[in-house]
């Protein structure tokens, strides 16, 4: 973990860490502090629960694994191990599909994975998928996902296969994996082992099901996950928190009340002009404002913006959690922004301040090296965080 994410969660109001295994990490180095850690299990991707999985035998057995493939990612992540494992099989049947490998970078992590004993006529590499389409057709068409991270924080990749209805394996020492302990017959899907050998019988079993019988399985999981992880319930028990929260120390009208000064001038009554910022600045958003002769009332579109720089995160589960509440939080429409670090210029000097922001969540993970967005330097995402604070008035 490093200091950085440590240092914002001591002077945050409250802390919300991705999954059981983040929040039980986060709570035990906090605990000194005082701060209480919420824990917000991502929930079904809803945009990817309607895919058809076909439940067809084939002589090729599919084994779908996600990541970027370099270096430190490699062994992080358990590449080695899925690639020994279907190895380990010796069975050409077995076909490895590697996906996100770095543009140009195809032909290293294909090297990489060969060392592992693979044939190269089992082994595809592709690079990153841009296109959710392209995502939605390999998760419908392969047989299984492996995730063998030997650490993962949570675990998004497997969290999508099981949203897609494709079976899938994950490591024991995943915040995914800790989730699906708390549900029935979810330890079924988990590997507790680095050994190879373990994940090749693994494999094999789920192969020995048969598609139909696989297929039917992860589905009931799934059911069963969606209600225990529902992101609506989840996001309104967090909504209820931040807004208690922020009632109580800057003491703001709870949500659908309205100020004196703001109910005299719907009301069209004269009133005293106060001094620093106005009632409408100071009560709780609202969607309808006069115009400058205060004859008419018009409507305002309000809209929610969500930024990510180098797809470090996933902001669909972002949108995912904000959707349950768009009402409560009271905007139209949100609209999802990646960018990678040669765009940061364009992004602060032209994009951004085209937009209409009238709120906005960078996305940032905790270990990224750049989270310095309070630099005086303007080095890290510094440039990017001043750029959005100006773009929403801040």
């Amino acid at each position: 973990m490093k200091n950085n994410g440590l240092k914002l969660c001591t002077i945050a109001d409250l802390v919300v860490a991705v999954g059981p295994k983040l929040c039980d990490i986060y709570s035990r180095y906090l605990s000194r502090s005082g701060k209480k850690v919420i824990n917000l299990t991502p929930g079904i991707f809803t945009e990817l629960s309607d895919l058809k999985q076909s439940t067809k035998e084939s002589r090729e057995f599919w084994v779908l694994v996600f990541g970027r493939g370099d270096s430190e990612d490699f062994e992080l992540k358990g590449f080695d191990i899925a690639a020994r494992a279907v190895a380990e099989l010796n069975d050409g049947s077995y076909h490895f599909i590697f996906v996100g490998a770095p543009n140009g970078n195809e032909k290293r992590v294909a090297d990489k994975l060969l060392e592992q004993g693979l044939n190269r006529s089992q082994l595809t590499v592709k690079g990153y998928l841009e296109d959710r389409d392209d995502l939605a057709t390999l998760l419908s068409t392969a047989n299984l996902a492996v995730i063998p991270s030997r650490t993962e924080g949570f675990g998004l990749t497997a969290l999508e296969a099981l949203s897609a209805g494709l079976p899938f394996l994950v490591s024991q020492n995943s915040g995914f994996g800790v989730a699906l302990q708390e549900i029935r017959f979810g330890s079924s899907w988990i590997v507790d082992s680095e050994d190879p050998k373990k994940w090749a019988e693994a494999i094999k079993g789920v192969r020995e099901k048969g598609r139909e019988t696989a297929l039917k399985e992860c589905h009931e999981l799934r059911m069963r996950y969606a209600e225990k992880y529902s992101w609506e319930k989840q996001s309104n028990n967090l909504v209820e928190m931040m807004l208690t929260l922020a009632h109580a120390e800057a003491k703001i009208p709870q949500p659908g009340s309205v100020s004196e000064p703001e109910k005299n001038r719907l009301e069209g009554k004269s009133v005293q002009p106060s001094s620093g910022r106005s009632s409408l600045q100071e009560d709780q958003p609202v969607t309808e404002q006069r115009t400058e002769d205060s004859s008419n009332i018009i409507k305002q579109q309000r809209k929610l913006h969500l930024f990510n720089c180098g797809r470090t995160d996933n902001l669909d589960a972002v949108e995912g959690m904000l959707a349950a509440i768009k009402a409560e939080l009271g905007f139209d429409s949100v609209e999802k922004h990646y960018f990678s670090i040669g765009q940061k210029s364009e992004m602060t000097t032209n994009t951004i301040y085209k937009l209409q922001m009238d709120m906005v969540f960078f996305v940032v993970h905790a270990d990224e090296s750049p989270l310095l967005i309070n630099n005086s330097d303007n080095i890290g995402h510094a440039k990017i965080y001043r750029a959005l604070l100006q773009g929403t008035g801040e």
